[in-house]
């Protein structure tokens, strides 16, 4: 079931904004299938890989600004809120960097890993456990 409301999310996202924002003629799946195998060949990064090397990637935290102001956030990332806001990132940003998507639990992340993918980005990543499982390893602190 999560997969079909991913597979939903992503086809509304891209049906609804991706033409504007120049992201156009990228090939965005038309099956589950398509969208499952985007997600299970997804890498993901722990957190203390992230913690060690940090400066080697650029965080992008896709969770609601209310969550953020919440629970904070890991130190110098970029957000760039699921749907538009995302889209509107990734027109821009340059897609040779390495990047991972953080949201609280790595759903979100995934999603947004996956569109960044079919945006044509490389090499993409998802925080495993998101920002909870920063937290659990009590990394929130200034790059090194």
């Amino acid at each position: 079931m999560s997969k079909l409301i991913g597979f939903l999310l992503l086809t509304s996202l891209f049906s609804n904004v991706l033409y504007g924002h120049g992201l156009a003629n990228k090939e965005v799946p038309v099956s589950l299938k398509a969208l499952t195998h985007f997600h299970d060949e997804m890498p993901d990064v722990v957190a203390s890989e992230l913690n060690l090397h940090r400066k080697k990637y650029i965080v992008v935290d896709v969770r609601q600004p209310e969550e953020i102001k919440e629970d904070g956030m890991i130190p110098g990332s970029v957000v760039a809120t699921l749907g538009d806001p995302l889209l509107k990132y990734l027109a821009n940003a340059d897609q040779s960097k390495r990047y991972v998507f953080v949201c609280s639990s790595g759903v979100r992340g995934t999603f947004s890993a996956v569109t960044a993918k079919l945006a044509g980005f490389e090499d993409v990543h998802v925080l495993r456990f998101g920002y909870f499982g920063w937290l659990m390893n009590e990394y929130n602190q200034p790059p090194k």
